[in-house]
């Protein structure tokens, strides 16, 4: 098992809401502080967040590090970055965008960056969506938009509600690469953060916890509090709102 440092970076609009924060600015914060909490006990050094987002509209949010916006915004902004475009939108060609992550907020050679956006990323070929993508074993990309249930057409009349879908599903996808990423070995546990392959959105939800059988885990704090958030994608819905 790697023992490493890692920096979740949140690329994400902010402009949902008046004021300029998303209503799922603060579930995904917590989200990060629960996987970093998680796995700083197995093998993590440290966790710092980042965000790249235009603002940051709140005194709490803003003791949260952020790198300028106009100079992220102009790099963003290049054709470069983008892998083409496909009947939900476009699609990020991570590969390509990742190494760039990593200039702009300054990462060290040795830090794992993990960044969490609402961006369509580009799958496997005859793969319909990725939920995230191990680009190498530095560089990850965990992509929100087919876990939103308003993406498939799919919302509850509690907006809350899917926000707590979403949080759900970012925390397994988070500890599912962080661990992948520490050097864990994956598994046929379909509980387990580590299970692979995960085809779809089905799986993910049945994903809860950190299985005994890796070694590591002890029985009270090795999943997170339930959210009660049970909610199937199907794989051809229309398109909802984005992140």
């Amino acid at each position: 098992m790697n023992s490493r440092s890692f920096v979740f970076v949140l690329l994400q609009r902010v402009d949902a809401a008046p004021g300029g924060e998303s209503v799922f600015t603060r579930p995904l914060l917590d989200a990060l502080r629960d996987v970093g909490e998680l796995f700083q006990k197995r093998g993590m050094q440290k966790y710092d967040t980042v965000f790249l987002a235009p603002s940051l509209p709140t005194d709490d949010l803003r003791r949260q590090k952020r790198i300028d916006w106009g100079r992220v915004e102009q790099e963003l902004r290049k054709d470069e970055w983008w892998g083409g475009p496909n009947r939900r939108g476009f699609r990020v060609n991570q590969e390509r965008l990742l190494p760039k992550i990593r200039t702009l907020i300054g990462a060290k050679a040795d830090e794992c960056v993990v960044t969490v956006s609402g961006a369509l990323i580009t799958p496997p070929i005859g793969w319909s969506y990725a939920l995230w993508d191990r680009v190498d074993e530095l560089n990850a990309i965990v992509s929100l938009g087919p876990m939103n249930p308003r993406y498939w057409g799919l919302e509850s009349e509690d907006r809350m509600s899917d926000v707590r879908v979403v949080k759900q599903r970012a925390r397994a996808a988070l500890s599912a690469v962080v661990g992948r990423q520490l050097g864990l070995e994956a598994c046929s546990n379909v509980r387990c953060f580590l299970f692979e392959p995960v085809m779809d959105l089905v799986q993910l939800d049945r994903m809860r916890e950190l299985g005994k059988e890796h070694g590591l885990s002890m029985p009270d704090d090795a999943h997170y509090e339930s959210l009660d958030s049970d909610v199937s994608a199907a794989p051809d819905g229309d398109v909802g709102e984005e992140l």
